[in-house]
């Protein structure tokens, strides 16, 4: 179930969920629903500036060095800077 709600990251506005998602990325243990967040993230980044925050974060800071790996691809794709 969590998984699908937080696929559902990528067709829904983030404004009104954001920190609850950036709660959710930071203590979810399932490393694929990290994975999942990240994954609306990648299509979210244009929405809000903590966006890249939270990748950035979740590169810098997830236990799983999947989680991790996936969110550097993500910096790298867009040529993030780390603020």
């Amino acid at each position: 179930m969590r998984k699908a709600a937080v696929h559902s990251i990528a067709f829904r506005p983030i404004a009104g969920v954001l920190e609850a998602v950036d709660a959710l990325l930071k203590s979810e243990p399932e490393v694929a629903i990290r994975t999942e967040i990240l994954k609306g993230f990648n299509v979210k980044l244009t929405e809000d500036a903590t966006i890249i925050d939270l990748v950035t974060w979740a590169m810098d800071n997830d236990p799983s060095s999947v989680v991790r790996a996936y969110a550097q691809q993500i910096v790298e794709a867009y040529n993030l800077e780390k603020t």
